[in-house]
């Protein structure tokens, strides 16, 4: 994990949906590639399983992919890290 977040491509931004496959990320406005990309669609299918997948909408996270985004959607993702958790309530 370490190797992935010293050396690999990310994004910031803040999780909208979370789906089985995929999370639609919408990135946060100071990160060098939103204005390309101001929303992603992230799989969830990571190469490091050890990354945070609990995720819930307004999740701030982190994503660390290949660097290549086609159609809106980061494919190869290598790592997911939860930066920011949204206010849960508990009941």
């Amino acid at each position: 994990m370490n190797y992935v977040i010293g050396n690999e491509p990310s994004f910031v931004g803040t999780v909208e949906v979370v789906t089985d496959e995929y999370v639609l990320v919408n990135v946060n406005d100071d990160d060098a590639i939103y204005s390309d990309h101001p929303n992603i669609q992230v799989s969830l299918d990571v190469e490091l399983k050890d990354s945070y997948l609990d995720l819930s909408s307004g999740d701030e996270i982190v994503v660390y992919y290949d660097g290549s985004i086609i159609d809106e959607k980061a494919e190869t993702v290598y790592a997911i890290t939860l930066r920011t958790p949204a206010n849960r309530e508990t009941q």
